[in-house]
């Protein structure tokens, strides 16, 4: 029977779902097409800043009429358009330095879309080790309920020919009770985290095989893909620097107007005088249309404002500051965490290996006890701790063991290498 017991123990996995197909479908996920979004609005952003610095032109008119208490020279109706053309030539620096800041807000975006692809797939990987550890302690508490269940019988017909006490049937039944209840609460468990893997892949009916992620080289340098978003996010906030003290320098700019009109007078008659007047008026109310072209090179200088420009400067060197003081956290931050993660690594190896030999003691110390049992030599007591003690062991190793995996994934996800690529094929 203890034959077929460790058949029990051992993981079998019919046709599964892979771990690299699940990272794969990441990709497409919602969530990442969400994040994406904000490249796509940085991108435009930029595009948009510099176009607005390409000559502009514009077209305006309108029809205006006034009342008839008007001067000789004053139109009853007037209706005109003007075309204008417009180029910025210079504006202190602030249009360098604003698409240099759209810039690295780009670069940060990509940099933050990509960061959050690895973490959906840290928690992918998490989920998926955390199911496939419930799978394995599933298996082996099935095993166990079959076990306990056969002894039960077994002990049932030993009561029934008076070689057993009822308390011995009471106690393994207690305990085969106990097992099914716990078979429960692993099935509940193991549901729930499938549903929050396929809420993050779209994936449905996953069914977790035996996976293994590379292991970890720890002299890689760090490309934490947040630590580097913050470079770029400090960068910007330089440009804004730049663009918050060309705010004293003069705009200089070229400036085109055609304008096209046509006037309405319409007096109907003239005064007693207007004989008098009259070549003047003539040339004076021309009602045919008419039209003009200025062209400018222009200048404007804020040359005052109260203090409102330095204290833009100094809202942007706190900004600046701000974000320096945050990076230098970070980065302190993220090496710290890297040095733990490797410690729990290294002693998670060395518990593992304790945990396979104390696997094979277990699953020897039930092979004697089950023959011991059989022949009366020892209580059901000593029958039930053994059985305890191997399932235990079996369990605890499976857990060590996918411990580990998820442990490499979270050092290859704060080191800022691509998980996906880190999962054996």
């Amino acid at each position: 029977m203890y034959k077929i017991l460790i058949l029990f123990l051992l993981p079998v996995f019919s046709l599964a779902t892979q771990l690299s197909e699940l990272l794969n479908a990441l990709n497409s996920s919602t969530p990442v097409k969400i994040k994406e979004y904000n490249v796509k609005r940085a991108s435009l952003a930029k595009e948009a800043l510099a176009r607005s610095y390409m000559p502009s032109l514009s077209v305006e008119g309108g029809y205006s009429s006034y009342s008839d208490d008007r001067g000789f020279s004053t139109p009853k109706e007037s209706l005109k358009a003007v075309l204008k053309l417009e180029f910025m030539l210079y504006d202190g620096g602030a249009r360098e330095a604003r698409i240099d800041a759209l810039k690295f807000n780009e670069n940060a975006q990509e940099l933050r879309s990509s960061e959050f692809k690895n973490e959906l797939a840290y928690e992918c990987v998490a989920l998926y080790f955390t199911a496939l550890n419930l799978n394995e302690i599933l298996e082996a508490k099935n095993a166990q309920v079959k076990y306990l269940l056969e002894a039960k019988n077994r002990l049932d017909g030993f009561m029934r020919a008076g070689l057993a006490s009822i308390d011995e049937s009471e106690a393994v039944k207690a305990q085969y009770l106990l097992a099914l209840s716990e078979l429960d609460e692993i099935k509940t468990r193991l549901e729930n985290v499938l549903l929050q893997i396929e809420l993050l892949t779209d994936i449905k009916d996953i069914k977790p095989q035996k996976s293994k992620i590379d292991d970890v080289n720890f002299n890689t340098l760090s490309q934490n893909s947040e630590i580097l978003a913050l470079k770029q996010e400090l960068n910007s906030a330089l440009s804004g620097e730049k663009e918050a003290f060309s705010s004293y320098l003069p705009q200089i700019f070229l400036q085109n107007r055609y304008l096209i009109y046509k006037n309405n007078y319409d007096y109907g008659y003239l005064s007693s005088n207007s004989k008098a007047f009259s070549p003047y008026l003539k040339e004076l109310l021309n009602e045919k249309k008419q039209d003009t072209n200025e062209f400018m090179i222009g200048f404007s200088w804020k040359i005052f404002d109260f203090g409102s420009s330095y204290k833009q400067i100094q809202i942007s060197r706190i900004k600046t500051q701000q974000l320096a003081l945050n990076l230098a956290y970070k980065q302190s931050q993220n090496i710290t965490e890297l040095k733990s993660i490797q410690n729990e690594i290294k002693s998670l190896k060395s518990r593992i290996k304790a945990l396979e030999a104390s696997k094979q003691a277990a699953l020897k110390s039930l092979e004697v006890n089950a023959q011991k049992y059989k022949a009366g030599l020892v209580g059901y007591s000593e029958f039930l701790a053994a059985t305890s003690r191997s399932f235990e062991a079996s369990s605890n190793l499976s857990v060590s063991q996918n411990e580990l995996e998820i442990k490499k994934a979270r050092y290859f996800y704060k080191n800022g290498d691509d998980i996906a690529s880190k999962v054996v094929r």
